[in-house]
């Protein structure tokens, strides 16, 4: 299997999302959390989530209908893409959540569960 198709490798997909954010965020966060990820934000239609002990820079996936990007909590795109409103919505929201995102980066490396954030509105 390709990554783009959705496997269970853990590797980017096409949308540069792991295993394709269209599975992983709606499922996750609205009730069925995995136990390696949570969702702890969803907004307009942009679903984020944390992976447990996930690798460094400190980062959430953000999902947006086929759309998925792995971004840095500092607001760094380091895998994937958005359609540019939703991007600027993600960076509007990182900024204003920055010290919970990171208590949530610091709960996740630990297999905590995760604290949900307010969204935008």
């Amino acid at each position: 299997m390709s990554a783009s198709s959705g496997n269970a490798t853990n590797r980017p997909s096409a949308n540069g999302c792991a295993n394709c954010c269209r599975c992983r965020c709606n499922a996750d966060f609205y009730g069925k959390r995995s136990r390696s990820n949570a969702g702890i934000g969803a907004f307009f239609g942009i679903i984020i989530y944390m992976n447990w002990r996930d690798h460094n820079p400190p980062h959430i996936h953000a999902c947006y209908g086929d759309h998925g990007a792995l971004v840095s909590l500092n607001g760094k795109v380091l895998n994937g893409s958005l359609p540019k409103r939703a991007l600027s919505l993600v960076f509007e929201w990182l900024v204003i959540h920055h010290d919970e995102l990171f208590e949530d980066w610091a709960l996740a490396q630990q297999c905590k569960p995760l604290n949900t954030i307010e969204p935008l509105e």
